[in-house]
C-alpha cells in the first residue's frame, strides 16, 4: 500500500517515503482500515466514517500498541 498524505502514523519518511508500515494483515486483525487507524484520511467521506466510528479505530488503535507491547517484551526476553 502506498500513501503520499504526510498524515498517516504508518507513512514511511526518508528514502522509503510513501510506503505503508502497518503489517499486511492490519485490516483483518484488527477490522478497521490502517489508514484510518493512522489518521491518513483526507476526503470529506473518510474523515465523516472515521467521525462516525471513533471507538472502533481507537479500538483497534489500541490492540495494535498492546500487540506491538507484546512483541517487544518478547524480543527483550529473547536477547
Amino acid at each position: 500500500m502506498m500513501c503520499y498524505s504526510g498524515l498517516c502514523d504508518f507513512e514511511a519518511g526518508g528514502c522509503n517515503a510513501g510506503d505503508c508500515t502497518a503489517p499486511r494483515e492490519f485490516e483483518e486483525r484488527y477490522g478497521v482500515s490502517p489508514c484510518m487507524v493512522g489518521s491518513g484520511y483526507m476526503e470529506p467521506d473518510e474523515v465523516r466514517w472515521a467521525e462516525e466510528h471513533a471507538d472502533e479505530i481507537e479500538k483497534a488503535r489500541e490492540a495494535y500498541r498492546e500487540d506491538r507491547r507484546k512483541k517487544r517484551d518478547e524480543v527483550r526476553r529473547c536477547g
